[in-house]
């Protein structure tokens, strides 16, 4: 998720295939905060690992890739743990947040979230 020349704190990878997708989102912890559904569980060595899942719910394509740029934006500003792997859910309120709250919503969820 990190592009050449980012000047994040730290490397923050994509989770990619399918089956990381299902076994966070099956196995992994859950905090529901605003219109963010944060999901987490232990990963591989290394950066954690973040996916973004905002389904047609949220509108049309152009809003959903907004939505996705913007949750990759504040995910560069939180500090999430390494050697976990995450899954950021997007909810219909996200459309309207501004960024101030969006990153409040993730900050508030990864420190409440149970241990994973």
């Amino acid at each position: 998720m990190r592009k050449a020349g980012s000047v994040s704190q730290y490397d923050v990878a994509s989770l990619r295939t399918p089956r990381d997708f299902r076994r966070v989102l099956k196995e992994g912890k859950r905090k529901t905060v605003g219109g963010i559904v944060l999901v987490a569980i232990d990963g591989e060595e290394g950066p954690p690992r973040v996916g973004l899942t905002v389904s047609k719910s949220i509108g049309s394509a152009v809003a959903r890739n907004r939505v996705k740029r913007r949750l990759r934006h504040i995910v560069q500003d939180v500090q999430l743990q390494p050697a976990m792997d995450y899954v950021i859910i997007a909810r219909k309120s996200i459309v309207d947040a501004d960024h101030s709250t969006l990153l409040g919503w993730l900050e508030r969820a990864v420190a409440e979230l149970p241990d994973a």
